[in-house]
């Protein structure tokens, strides 16, 4: 089970958000559902953690799938700060996200529009900084589900876990139910520009 950094308190009052590889979809229901949300740079990365800032999950027709980011492991307490993780190539990653992506979402509704737009993050990679591609490739699928500039300051709703919604495989395989808590990749695959307005419900 991937944790990350999320209240348990049913409302928090401050939530303390933590970067991390296409979040899932409830930390983005506690960021709408704080009164105020703290962008936090200070979290040094470690492998045995709680907080999976690197790891994400995906659906797929079998369940969920784990995608991991390798990280360059580092020198020391300072280079193990979340803004100077460097990326490593390792196992051709990207090529292998960018495949159960593709497997996972093919024949989503939105795929053929977002894909478009997070191909070069998996072909091309622009930066080996870890902080960076995340942050810029989350502001992407943002922006395609239309979140508002102001999102993060507002307080709109009063509920924490993130209602059902379409997904692909629960009309394909047998007695399929909702997988929920999957990456923010997934609600935007399924719902595109209705995926925000479905976090407010």
């Amino acid at each position: 089970m991937i944790e990350y950094c999320v209240m348990q308190t049913p409302i928090p009052l401050n939530f303390n958000y933590i970067t991390s590889y296409l979040p899932n979809v409830d930390i983005y229901k506690h960021i709408l559902t704080a009164d105020s949300v703290t962008f936090s740079c200070d979290f040094y990365f470690s492998r045995h953690s709680d907080i999976k800032i690197n790891k994400t999950l995906i659906g797929s027709n079998s369940g969920p799938v784990s995608l991991t980011i390798p990280i360059v492991k580092p020198k020391d307490k300072l280079n193990s700060r979340i803004d100077n993780l460097i990326i490593s190539s390792h196992g051709n990653w990207e090529h292998t996200h960018w495949g159960a992506i593709y497997s996972s979402y093919g024949k989503a509704p939105f795929f053929e529009h977002l894909a478009p737009l997070l191909l070069p993050f998996y072909t091309n990679r622009f930066t080996d900084n870890f902080f960076l591609f995340c942050n810029t490739l989350n502001k992407v699928i943002e922006d395609f589900i239309m979140f508002p500039p102001n999102f993060y300051s507002k307080k709109l709703s009063s509920h924490i876990n993130v209602s059902p919604y379409y997904q692909i495989w629960n009309q394909t395989v047998e007695n399929k139910s909702f997988i929920p808590s999957l990456s923010i990749l997934d609600i935007a695959m399924h719902l595109g520009p209705e995926a925000f307005p479905h976090l407010l419900l």
